[in-house]
């Protein structure tokens, strides 16, 4: 069992981090170039405003005056200027600026990919490590586990990466009645405003569940109804397959299934936050309901709290096995 999960998640983590780096080299050198757009409000108008006006020495000082008054858009504002009255300006200035912005360009592109070939960055990659624990002795003998990793990485603005995996452990009275490890990963396209592609993996080896393990992968789309610092809504759904190794069973059942799924961050307070996980999958043999819910609080820069309630329903039936399975834990998150 437990080589099993070392080697599905080796792979879930192996597809996360060498998934094609041109792809998100492309991305980066589309979004800096998009910065020839961003001038600061107003002034675009006030360029062409002054040269409707036919006067090339008043157009010169309100440029002069533009450039004096944004330093740091300086040269966005002369490649606009030229855009717009490109007779007005010198051949020489507008070479400068091009040269000048095209510089800036390459750096920052230089500077993405070197950021971008730091695969194993734990900040960059925002990992996080949670582990709880708990014993009791007396009349009874209990011992509890509860630990996980997760990472979450943006390259440019169209890809964007999420990683979970996480580890359950109780015992009482020396008898083990849950030992479940669960992979997660998920790989977001965002070529549009608000929708995406999703790409979503996951491993599941729970032994009390009725199955050796079971490996299920959609593709969907998804769309962001919410997308702001405190409120963060998306919803996705889409086809794939669900392969179960059931312990009763000596070959793999493998069907195909429609997942829809929600994913909810709603930043309460600077110190509290809250994440709640939905999902919903459809197949011939069953169907399964999952839920996890998060509630952080930050102690410092680097710790939190967390409090995790998660429940999963499969409508399959299984002898000796619940069709509700829930688990909560109390854990301490690191922030690296």
């Amino acid at each position: 069992m437990i080589y099993k999960m070392k080697k599905y998640s080796l792979m879930l983590l192996f597809l996360a981090f060498t998934f094609p780096h041109s792809a998100h080299a492309r991305d980066f050198t589309i979004n800096t170039i998009e910065e020839k757009a961003k001038l600061p409000a107003g002034v675009a108008e006030i360029l062409t405003t002054a040269a409707k006006s036919g006067d090339q020495n008043r157009f010169q000082i309100i440029l002069e005056t533009l450039q004096a008054t944004y330093p740091d858009a300086a040269i966005d504002i002369t490649l606009k200027a030229n855009e717009i009255a490109p007779k007005w300006l010198s051949a020489q200035s507008v070479k400068q600026a091009q040269y000048e912005k095209a510089v800036i360009v390459s750096q920052k592109l230089a500077e993405q990919r070197k950021k971008d070939k730091q695969l194993f960055n734990a900040k960059l990659w925002n990992l996080q490590a949670e582990l709880g624990a708990g014993i009791t002795s007396g009349d009874t003998k209990e011992t509890s586990i509860a630990a996980g990793i997760s990472m979450q990485r943006a390259f440019g603005k169209t890809w964007e990466h999420i990683i979970d995996v996480n580890y359950d452990l109780n015992r009482s009275e020396g008898v083990t009645n849950r030992k479940r490890y669960l992979a997660k990963y998920d790989a977001l396209w965002k070529p549009w405003n608000k929708a995406f592609v999703l790409n979503h993996m996951e491993i599941n080896l729970d032994e009390f569940s009725g199955f050796d393990y079971q490996i299920i992968e959609t593709l969907g789309l998804g769309y962001k109804l919410f997308d702001t610092d405190t409120l963060k809504v998306r919803l996705d759904a889409g086809p794939g397959f669900r392969m179960t190794k059931y312990l009763d069973e000596v070959g793999r059942d493998t069907e195909f299934l429609g997942r829809a799924a929600g994913n909810i961050f709603w930043k309460i307070h600077k110190n509290l936050t809250l994440q709640d996980r939905i999902s919903y999958s459809m197949a011939q043999r069953s169907n399964v309901f999952e839920n996890t819910a998060e509630l952080n609080a930050t102690i410092n820069s680097s710790l939190a709290a967390r409090l995790s309630f998660e429940v999963r329903y499969d409508s399959i039936d299984i002898e000796d096995t619940s069709k509700w399975d829930t688990i909560s834990r109390i854990t301490l998150v690191y922030n690296f």
